[in-house]
Order: C-alpha cells, then sequence, then structure tokens
C-alpha cells in the first residue's frame, strides 16, 4: 500500500505542474489573449486535463515499475535510484515548459517535432533571442527543473522493503487506471492534441494543450508523410486536382524581350505586404514598383524561412506539419529551377551572409543545382557581423557582391536571401521607435541603393530581377499566425530584360510555388519537373487559387475568398465558409493531395 500511496504523490505532482503550467503560459503570452478573464483560465484547464493526464500517466510508468521490482528488493533505496530517472526527466519538463512559453510570442504557435530541426543547430536556434532574453531563459529552466526534480524527490520514501508475489496484484488496478489516462478514457478515439480545442480563440486552444504530449506526439507522426490527412480515396483525390497542376506553356502576355536572360532573384527574409506597401517603411521598394511589372495578388505557402525558399526555388506548396528542406531523402528528389536551368547552359550562385547550415539549406541548395553556394565565411566585408551573420548592408560594402554587377558570356542565375529583417530585429540603423519597421526600412535602404547600382551596370541589359520574400510575419502582438492576411508578400520583376511595353501590375491570385513555372513558362522551358507550380499567367490558368500553410491550419484562397481549416480540431475557422460543405472538401482534398505528390516524390 505504502508504494501505491507513493505513486499517487508522484502522480498528483506531476498533474498540478501541468495545470499550473497553463495559467502561466497565458500569462506570459498575454498579448494573444483578447478580453482576458478567469472563465477563460478555468475552460483551458479543464480542456485540457485529459492531455495532463495522458502525459502524467506516461511519466509513471517507469516508477510504476520500478515499485514493482522493489517488490522482490530487500531495503530497496528507492529515493537514491530515483534520482536517477527525476533530474533528466524535470530538465527535459523544464526545457519544454520554458521553449514553449517563450518561441510561442515569436513564432504564434506550439513547440513540435518542426522545431527540432534547430537542435542541431542550437547558435542558429538562440540567433532570434537576444542574449539578455537567453540568459534568463537559461535560468528558468534551471529554477524549474530544481523546483520539479526537488517535488518529485521530497515525496519519494527512501527505502521500500520487500513485500512479495502477492502484493503486486494491488497493482493491477493502477495500471489499469493508467492505462484509461494514457489512451484517453474509453472512447473510441485515443488521446490527441484536438482534445484540447474548445474554443473559437486559437490562444485558448494552443493554451490547453499539455506542451510535452504535444512535442513527443508530433515527433511520432513527423516522418509518417504518406499517411497524414487521408480524408478521400486516393484516386478521387488525384483526379480532382491533376489538372489544376497540368504542364502550361502557353502564354496571355510576353513579359520578357529574350528568351534566355540572366536572372537576379532577392529573397526578402520576412517582407509581407504589411511593410512592402508601406511607403513610410520601403520608399525603396516603392520606388522599384514604378517602371516594374508588380505581382499584388501573391501568397507565401508558407511561415518560415526554409520552407519558402524550397516554394519559391522547387515550386512546391508547403507542408504545414513537416520542413521537406530538412528531410534529407525528399531534398535530393526535388525540382529545382537552378538544376532546370543548368540543363540549357546555366550556373547558378546562391548568396547568404549568414549560416547556409542551417535547416539543412547547404544540402538542398546542392542537391537541386547550384553550382555556387556563399554563406558568411565566403563574404568579405568589413561591416560587423550581426546575431545571424553580415546586416544586409553587405550588399553595397563587400567585393563579393560585385561580381553581380559584372556582364558575361555566360548564362547565369543568382539569388541573394537577405538576412537582417528578423529577431531580434538588431541592426545599425535608427528611422522608426517600432523595431520591425526600422528593420525593414534598413533592409529597403540596402536592396535599393544595391538595386541603383545593378542598374548602372554592365549586367543589368540582360537581366531579369525578381525581387520577393520568403514569407510574412505577424505585425501586431497577439495577431494569430492564422491570420490569412500574414501570407500576402510582394513580387516585383524588373531588369533590362523586360520588354518596354511589358510595365503593369498583375493581379491574378497565386502562390509562391507558382513562381517557378511562370518564370520557365516566359523563358519557353517547360516546366514539367514542377508539378506542384502552375504558370498563372499562361491560357489554362482557369481557376485562380491559393495555399498557405501556418503550422496547424491551412488558408485556402480562391474568388470567393479565404478561409482557414485546422486541421488539429478538423473546424473551419472562417464564419463565412463554415456550413459550406463544398469549400471544406477542397481544402481537405488539395492538403491530402499534396502529401500525396510529396510521399511520391522520385
Amino acid at each position: 500500500m505504502r508504494r501505491i500511496l507513493y505513486l499517487i504523490r508522484i502522480f498528483v505532482v506531476l498533474l498540478i505542474l501541468f495545470i499550473i503550467q497553463k495559467p502561466l503560459f497565458m500569462l506570459f503570452n498575454h498579448e494573444y489573449w483578447d478580453n482576458p478573464s478567469l472563465s477563460d483560465v478555468w475552460g483551458v484547464i479543464k480542456a485540457g486535463i485529459r492531455l495532463d493526464l495522458s502525459t502524467t500517466a506516461y511519466l509513471l510508468l517507469i516508477p510504476l515499475l520500478v515499485c514493482l521490482i522493489s517488490l522482490f528488493w530487500e531495503e530497496f533505496r528507492m529515493r537514491k535510484y530515483m534520482r536517477f530517472y527525476y533530474v533528466p526527466i524535470a530538465v527535459l519538463l523544464s526545457v519544454i515548459f520554458i521553449s514553449d512559453t517563450v518561441l510561442y510570442s515569436f513564432w504564434g504557435s506550439k513547440l513540435d517535432a518542426s522545431e527540432l530541426m534547430y537542435v542541431h543547430d542550437p547558435a542558429g536556434m538562440l540567433s532570434s533571442l537576444s542574449l539578455t532574453y537567453t540568459i534568463l531563459a537559461i535560468a528558468a529552466v534551471a529554477v524549474v527543473a530544481y523546483i520539479i526534480s526537488g517535488n518529485l524527490i521530497s515525496r519519494t520514501p527512501v527505502e521500500m522493503s520487500r513485500d512479495g508475489i502477492l502484493s503486486s496484484f494491488l497493482f493491477l488496478p493502477v495500471i489499469g487506471l493508467l492505462f484509461l489516462c494514457i489512451r484517453g478514457g474509453i472512447s473510441e478515439s485515443t488521446a490527441n492534441v484536438s482534445y484540447a480545442y474548445h474554443s473559437s480563440k486559437p490562444f485558448l486552444n494552443h493554451s490547453a494543450i499539455n506542451p510535452a504530449f504535444n512535442l513527443f506526439h508530433s515527433m511520432m507522426k513527423a516522418d509518417d508523410i504518406a499517411n497524414q490527412f487521408q480524408f478521400y480515396p486516393e484516386e478521387e483525390c488525384r483526379r480532382e486536382w491533376a489538372d489544376e497542376f497540368k504542364t502550361d506553356t502557353t502564354l496571355s502576355v510576353r513579359l520578357l524581350n529574350t528568351a534566355r536572360p540572366n536572372i537576379l532573384l532577392i529573397i526578402w527574409e520576412g517582407c509581407g505586404n504589411s511593410f512592402a506597401d508601406d511607403a513610410n517603411v520601403t520608399p525603396g521598394l516603392q520606388k522599384l514598383k514604378d517602371g516594374g511589372i508588380l505581382f499584388t495578388n501573391l501568397h507565401a505557402n508558407s511561415f518560415r524561412t526554409d520552407r519558402g525558399i524550397l516554394s519559391i526555388l522547387s515550386g512546391w506548396m508547403s507542408l504545414p506539419t513537416v520542413s521537406l528542406m530538412k528531410r534529407t531523402d525528399k531534398c535530393q528528389q526535388l525540382p529545382g529551377i537552378s538544376s532546370t536551368l543548368a540543363e540549357h547552359g546555366y550556373e547558378s550562385t546562391f548568396y547568404y551572409a549568414g549560416d547556409v547550415n542551417f535547416t539543412n539549406m547547404r544540402c538542398y541548395l546542392n542537391e537541386t543545382g547550384f553550382n555556387r553556394i556563399l554563406g558568411v565565411e565566403d563574404i568579405q566585408t568589413e561591416v560587423s557581423q550581426s546575431q545571424w551573420g553580415y546586416p544586409d548592408e553587405w550588399l553595397n560594402s563587400s567585393p563579393t557582391a560585385e561580381e553581380l554587377f559584372q556582364a558575361s558570356g555566360q548564362k547565369r542565375m543568382d539569388v541573394i536571401l537577405t538576412l537582417s529583417s528578423h529577431e531580434p530585429w538588431d541592426v545599425p540603423f535608427s528611422k522608426f521607435k517600432d523595431e520591425k519597421q526600422n528593420t525593414f526600412a534598413y533592409s529597403d535602404s540596402c536592396i535599393y541603393q544595391f538595386m541603383e547600382r545593378f542598374r548602372k551596370s554592365d549586367a543589368w541589359k540582360n537581366t531579369l530581377v525578381v525581387i520577393t520574400a520568403d514569407h510574412g510575419i505577424p505585425t501586431k502582438a497577439g495577431q494569430p499566425t492564422t491570420d490569412a492576411s500574414i501570407s500576402e508578400i510582394p513580387m516585383i520583376w524588373t531588369g533590362g530584360a523586360i520588354r518596354k511595353d511589358a510595365p503593369r501590375t498583375i493581379d491574378v491570385l497565386c502562390s509562391q510555388s507558382d513562381i517557378a513555372a511562370t518564370l520557365l513558362s516566359q523563358m519557353h522551358i517547360a516546366a514539367t519537373d514542377f508539378p506542384l507550380s502552375r504558370n498563372v499567367l499562361g491560357r489554362q490558368y482557369k481557376h485562380p487559387f491559393a495555399h498557405h500553410a501556418p503550422k496547424g491550419a491551412v488558408n485556402y484562397f480562391d474568388k470567393d475568398g479565404v478561409s482557414t481549416y485546422d486541421y488539429a480540431a478538423d473546424t473551419e475557422l472562417s464564419p463565412d465558409f463554415q456550413n459550406d460543405s463544398t469549400r471544406i472538401h477542397r481544402e481537405k482534398s488539395l492538403l491530402q493531395y499534396i502529401y500525396y505528390m510529396t510521399s511520391h516524390i522520385e
């Protein structure tokens, strides 16, 4: 009986820990909490209790096993041996709690397996945080781990005496109860994240999710691409979408004065239209729009750089639960603009003034055909490094950038990924009090100065310059990451390779993943290797739609508007479309098709 009381005490300590974590999470991220009330807290605790019980039961399996072993052990020193379990568990839980709480304010989403890609590069992971913030977070981990381990150790008996085999039968009800807790009850469904969804407010749902359960549950599903989001018969899904992605080389409008221009692609870190359309913040970009081709209805496919780059360069629609760039088995199979152009005599160079190894980027770029990949260690400049690498002014103070201005007989594609407009918003520039506005204004000044120099260079005459973004970002505190407006990004085509009669505004609805097929078609190159990219300036582009995959949901845009499908709760979040079964089918079917195509990359 003493052993069972011990298990009950440990169970209660862990359960209380998970319950307390919820209001603390809510308070720390209060900017996401609209009209806070105690009823919200109670609703969060109540909705999350089943996942808390399940996680607690999992953690109790080792103490249960040790109790059973101690039945046959004379004077078993329980507290001494259990320390070897309590301490690592306390550290692990504290890391999960603090990481989940702190990173939510940056990403607006719960910690899950997709964040584990950063574990291999802790320096890159911490680059989003200031030094003070990082030190405080580490200190918080140490304090929380000390509290958790101290409580568990103090409630563990010093010794346990031998009791015999008959006493083991007393544990049968305990084992049964733990099994029910782990399973999530007696209903047909087993414990899953959707148990915590109880509100129309995403933040309250996220607050109710046990962060440890969410992390380990997502880890078990992260590699299972083929079996995720199986809503409809496979053949039915393929028939529905195959025609939408047929290769189309027709042109409704010709934008280029040559079929084989050099290409300079500038991918602006995080620059959504909230900044790109603000003349006060990005006056340089507004000037670049004049005399160029402006795409006004382009949507990013995802919310992170590793996914946005892949969408642009591989024409692949993003998966909300998987970073394909991190999947080396998929990287080598993905199409690439650079590899397609290589077949037509092009050489490709990628410039990034930061760590090109971050999130497996170098591997991806190599596998998709880049001849040269230049990172922070390859760029010559006297500019002082920031946490991420060289600030964007390296473009105007580096011999490395000078090579872009030189015309050559070799056909080339150059890709520049900017760096400065990223947390912690630390730039050598001071124009706005708002740190995000100030950072984007800094990047704008760097890019515009670079473009003015490039316009005067020998390379300008035969170059198509494409300026776009990898993704957008929330612009105000508490803005949900599922907000469809975050996906709106700019795209400008300019350069000497643009026809004189081409400058215009193009309002066609499209996705970031459509850049590949649209660009190649203007070069009279069939995009047959890009099964999820569409030529949006083709005569067969009859059903415009766009796909955006923030974590936890998908946004679907078409001529009727935008709707948001929360796949964890299997719920349509857009009031205008909640009862539209046809639209909900369309959203789910597209999601399934993207996963089907990804699982069949060859």
